[in-house]
């Protein structure tokens, strides 16, 4: 339930797309709100909501026509409404609307709000049944078992939007969870993983912020520069997948070209590799699930990022990704070859030797 969609097939030629937007202004958000300005012909934007950034909030909601605009801070209640005013975009603040905003009729709807805040919005979204973009960890973290069962009970559908675990999600699709062996999660190791331990108790603020190879949010690069993020995405894989923590591994690969690795029982290994690691932002993810929600069943999800690539930086890649593999496979051919024929020598011998 969790990972297969059970969705009929809408086309994006024929049919438009409603969509939500919880936590627009932050990271993910904004990526989202740009993936559809694109195409605004394709979606039709329900609500829109933010914490406090009344300036991008009012600006999204008129650049996308949003049916409602909400902020979450109370007070904030009147900068907004100013804002928008003669826009004819409804408005609300508080907590309270931002969950009615998720209650809200729409096809889709991307859970991008920090931190707990976004447990009881996307809850309320589960509970109606609706498709999710889930960028917010702490909604499987702090309510796993309670999500996972609302999920599987409502018919709703979750797609991870975190680059590791959608390609984990992708990776398995039709796959029997048991013939998994291992799931790796990649970590870069954050700003500090070449910080020698004695100098641990002189590391500033901006230090920590100072993630090598992304640009996020101040929470989750703090969570990054301590591996907290990583434990709360082995949690998380826990529940999306339904599989036991013995079978989910961290891999530290500071470069992070490679998002994930899953393991098979039958000694088979796929490597997600994607060309975003040299972007700010999300697109490559968010663009499959996009992708995925207006055409239907999974369909050219992989043509379309081989086609979106850019080329020389997805070749470059691959390159990479051939050599790390194929020279200890060709080493070991190598020696296995080499050893075939000292043993076929050494038998030619012996019989030469008999005769």
């Amino acid at each position: 339930v969790v990972m297969t969609p059970s969705h009929k097939v809408i086309t994006p030629e024929t049919s438009i797309r409603s969509i939500s937007i919880l936590g627009s202004t932050g990271s993910v958000g904004t990526n989202t709100v740009d993936l559809v300005k694109l195409t605004p012909e394709r979606f039709s934007v329900t609500a829109l909501s933010a914490n406090r950034n009344v300036a991008l909030l009012a600006e999204q909601a008129r650049a996308l026509k949003a049916k409602i605009a909400v902020i979450a801070d109370e007070s904030y209640y009147n900068d907004l409404k100013e804002a928008l005013s003669g826009s004819g975009v409804e408005i609300a603040a508080g907590r309270r609307a931002v969950i009615e905003a998720a209650m809200r009729p729409s096809d889709w709807i991307m859970s991008a709000i920090v931190g707990t805040a976004g447990l009881e919005p996307t809850f309320k979204a589960v509970e109606r049944g609706a498709i999710i973009g889930l960028a917010n960890k702490e909604c499987l973290v702090s309510a796993g078992k309670i999500m996972i069962n609302a999920i599987k009970q409502q018919g709703a559908t979750i797609i991870p939007v975190d680059s590791e675990h959608f390609s984990i999600w992708f990776g398995l699709h039709s796959i029997d969870n048991n013939k998994i062996n291992t799931i790796y999660l990649t970590a870069s190791g954050g700003p500090l993983i070449d910080t020698p331990l004695k100098n641990f108790k002189n590391i500033k603020t901006s230090q920590a912020l100072k993630h090598p190879n992304w640009k996020m949010g101040k929470k989750i690069s703090i969570d990054s520069s301590t591996m907290m993020n990583k434990v709360f995405e082995v949690i998380e894989a826990k529940n999306i997948f339904d599989i036991p923590y013995n079978k989910i591994k961290i891999l530290v690969h500071q470069k992070s070209y490679v998002h994930a690795l899953i393991k098979f029982n039958n000694g088979l290994i796929k490597i997600i590799v994607d060309e975003s690691f040299s972007e700010s932002k999300l697109e490559a993810e968010i663009e499959k699930s996009c992708g995925h929600l207006t055409e239907g069943a999974y369909g050219n999800c992989w043509e379309d990022w081989q086609m979106s690539s850019g080329g020389a930086a997805t070749i470059t890649i691959l390159l990479l990704i051939f050599i790390i593999t194929a020279i200890p496979a060709t080493s070991y051919l190598y020696r296995l070859i080499k050893s075939d024929i000292t043993d076929w020598r050494n038998r030619k011998l012996l019989i030469r030797n008999r005769r």
